[in-house]
C-alpha cells in the first residue's frame, strides 16, 4: 500500500480540533490547582492523547486507492444529511436534555442514535457499544470521581 498526503475535509477536523483546544484552555486554566483536583482530567488526557494523534495521522495520511480530490467549500455543514450537521443536531439535543434525563440516559441515547443516523443498522452492535460506553462514562465520572452530574431519579432508584 502506498500513502499519500490527502485533501482535508475540514468537516471532518471539527472534533479533534475543538478537543484540542478546550483540553489546551483546561490545562492552562487549572495550572495552579493542586495536584488531586486534576489528577483524573490528566490521567484521562494521557490516555487520550494516543488516540488523538493518530485521529489526526489519519487525517493526513490515507491510501492512494482510495483517493478522491476533495475541495474546500463552507457548504460542508448545510448539505443536506451531512454528517457534520447531524452530530452538530444531536449535540444541542444532548445537551438540552441532559438536566432532564440525566448524565449516563442521555448518553445511551446519544451514542445509540448517532451510530444509527451515521449509517450503523446493526442494533445489537450498537446498543453494546453504546451500554458499554455509558457503563465506563457513568463508573469513571459518578462512581469513582464522585462527580454531580444530573441524574434521573424514578422512586429509589437515581441512574
Amino acid at each position: 500500500m502506498v500513502f499519500s498526503k490527502k485533501n482535508i475535509n475540514w468537516g471532518e477536523c471539527i472534533v479533534p480540533g475543538l478537543t484540542f483546544v478546550f483540553a489546551l484552555v483546561y490545562f492552562i486554566q487549572v495550572k495552579n490547582a493542586p495536584w488531586g483536583a486534576i489528577y483524573w482530567p490528566a490521567l484521562i488526557a494521557t490516555i487520550l492523547l494516543p488516540i488523538w494523534v493518530l485521529i489526526i495521522y489519519s487525517f493526513a495520511l490515507e491510501n492512494i486507492e482510495k483517493s478522491q480530490p476533495k475541495s474546500f467549500s463552507i457548504s460542508w455543514f448545510w448539505k443536506g444529511g451531512s454528517k457534520v450537521s447531524i452530530i452538530f443536531i444531536a449535540s444541542i439535543g444532548y445537551l438540552i436534555s441532559i438536566p432532564y434525563l440525566g448524565f449516563s440516559i442521555t448518553n445511551f441515547i446519544f451514542l445509540f442514535s448517532i451510530f444509527r443516523l451515521l449509517g450503523n443498522k446493526n442494533i445489537i452492535q450498537n446498543f453494546s457499544l453504546s451500554f458499554i460506553i455509558t457503563l465506563f462514562l457513568h463508573l469513571s465520572f459518578i462512581v469513582a470521581m464522585k462527580l454531580e452530574l444530573p441524574q434521573l431519579c424514578i422512586g429509589p432508584l437515581c441512574i
